[in-house]
């Protein structure tokens, strides 16, 4: 991870993508730990999202063809633990 402020560090996790080419949209989430600092760590779960499932905000994703979609990080939605 490349925070915007600070010192980059590594996430391990896991994660899910959901595509729903009826409505043209990805979704995407990421949940991980740090797996080398866990003591000193900065968060101790993180929780990123891309894109939506639902709802009016389509400009976060679109969804052409299972190999060809995109979907950009959900403002707000990333939850350092």
């Amino acid at each position: 991870m490349y925070p915007s402020s600070g010192a980059p560090y590594a996430l391990s996790g896991v994660n899910a993508m959901l595509t729903d080419a009826i409505s043209n949209r990805v979704f995407a989430t990421f949940v991980g730990t740090d797996p080398f600092t866990a003591r000193y760590q900065r968060h101790s779960v993180t929780l990123i999202n891309f894109g939506s499932a639902s709802g009016s905000n389509l400009a976060r994703s679109t969804f052409i063809d299972d190999g060809n979609f995109a979907a950009a990080e959900k403002p707000g939605d990333s939850l350092p633990g």
